[in-house]
């Protein structure tokens, strides 16, 4: 289940001010936010009027594990009011200026900006009226937001292998990274999967072989292979909770599809339960995947950029067979098929469809000079016949995408991987808050 969002408020006043405004401010700001099913609300109902009291406010909310802490600026106070509690804050937090000529509010809310500028501590900027339903969206992206940065901090990414196929793009430096996003990243070698996936019992791969058989539509693939890519999907799993891993990356090609079978269904299986994986041992895909999982709560492809279509501001992504099934129509339409003997000499199993209709959001991270950069886009998933799958490769399973940009040319440029990333919904405001957040670069499609 998908926790709820949960934001610390406060409201910042002085003792001679318009205390009467800003407690109404207050107790508006409240009741719309707790109106969203998505968010949980712990206030500090006693205005803060100095700095000690606004100090011991932040600390005593921040005891209470919030995403993120919301600052209202009531009337005009002092900057280090803010400024001295924000240095002090250990999570995200937004700056709330009310729009209102009675309480001078944007008179307080502009100096605690410009201080907390000059002091250099990062922070969300607001100004409006608690009626207004766009700020209350705004604030709820934001807080969308830190609550996926603060799931980051202290994760762990299991990554089996190394280097993949010359891809300096899926490449990190671990030091960075852990700067960063705070994830640790751990690895293991693939020999590790085909040691344990022998080891797994049989009756476990029956329980979910027959459920495959009741589930997916054609099965190509024979028994066998299916059974082998069951079992590197079973360990995989039971890896992840030994080492207490949260997301993981695997390298597959050629080691584990030489040698055994390439990790595509266990891929597939373990997204479809909410377990990020990427192939090809690409960390900045995993990274990116992950942010994308925890702003949605729900599956997302890791894809090659397969062609750019001018034309019509279109693209297709192609999956080389890890695709997870909850992005087709239904299962039923999902077929598999064993995969193709270039890949490997030990092969593996393909899922096989195009993603349904629906919005869409595309993402990927990379680097420039070093320098961390999200590219974000949206657009719509328009499914196809079947046959079309045939123009790249017929076996692997598709996404035709009509982007939501007139300039593609843009797009092109900021297409810096093979890999791109796609999850159903609309998070592009979501993601352009991670990214102030966590002070990288965004490029927007």
């Amino acid at each position: 289940m998908k926790r709820k969002t949960i934001i610390g408020v406060v409201t910042l006043s002085l003792p001679q001010e318009r205390k009467d405004l800003a407690s109404k401010f207050h107790q508006v700001a409240v009741e719309k936010l707790k109106r969203r099913k998505d968010i949980e609300i712990i206030e500090n109902k006693q205005l803060c009027l100095d700095t000690p009291s606004t100090l011991s406010t932040v600390k005593d909310l921040e005891n209470k594990a919030p995403d993120c802490i919301l600052m209202i600026v009531g009337t005009w106070i002092y900057a280090p009011m803010v400024v001295t509690a924000a240095q002090n804050m250990k999570v995200p937090f937004a700056l709330w200026g009310i729009a209102s000529e009675e309480a001078f509010s944007l008179v307080g809310a502009a100096i605690a900006h410009g201080s907390l500028d000059e002091v250099g501590i990062p922070h969300k900027y607001l100004y409006g009226s608690p009626d207004d339903k766009n700020i209350i969206r705004e604030i709820a992206s934001f807080a969308r937001a830190a609550k996926v940065v603060n799931q980051l901090q202290n994760s762990v990414l299991g990554v089996f292998g190394g280097k993949s196929a010359g891809m300096y793009t899926a490449m990190v430096d671990q030091s960075q990274v852990k700067r960063l996003f705070g994830v640790e990243i751990e690895h293991r070698d693939q020999y590790q999967i085909i040691l344990e996936a022998k080891k797994v019992p049989q009756l476990e791969v029956d329980k979910v072989y027959n459920w495959i058989k009741v589930t997916y539509g054609n099965k190509e693939a024979n028994q066998e292979i299916i059974e082998k890519s069951i079992r590197v999907y079973l360990c995989l799993k039971k890896i992840k909770e030994r080492e207490k891993f949260d997301f993981l990356t695997i390298k597959c090609q050629p080691e584990l599809i030489d040698n055994y079978a390439s990790a595509c269904l266990a891929n597939s299986l373990l997204i479809d339960e909410g377990i990020i994986s990427s192939c090809e041992c690409d960390i900045n895909a995993a990274l990116t995947m992950q942010i994308l999982h925890l702003l949605s709560n729900s599956a997302v492809m890791f894809a090659d950029l397969n062609a750019i279509y001018k034309t019509d501001n279109s693209m297709r992504l192609v999956n080389c067979g890890s695709a997870p099934t909850t992005l087709a129509k239904d299962r039923k339409s999902v077929d598999l098929f064993p995969q193709y003997s270039y890949m490997g000499k030990k092969g593996g199993v393909t899922t096989t469809f195009w993603t349904k209709d629906g919005q869409v959001t595309l993402a990927r991270l990379f680097r420039i000079k070093g320098n961390y950069t999200l590219q974000i886009a949206a657009g719509q998933s328009i499914e196809q016949p079947r046959d079309r799958l045939a123009e790249a490769r017929e076996r692997w399973p598709q996404a035709y995408i009509k982007l939501n940009t007139d300039d593609i040319e843009r797009f092109i440029q900021n297409c810096r991987s093979n890999h791109m990333h796609m999850v159903y919904g609309n998070y592009v405001q979501e993601l352009k808050e991670v990214v102030q957040i966590l002070g990288l670069e965004t490029e927007i499609a």
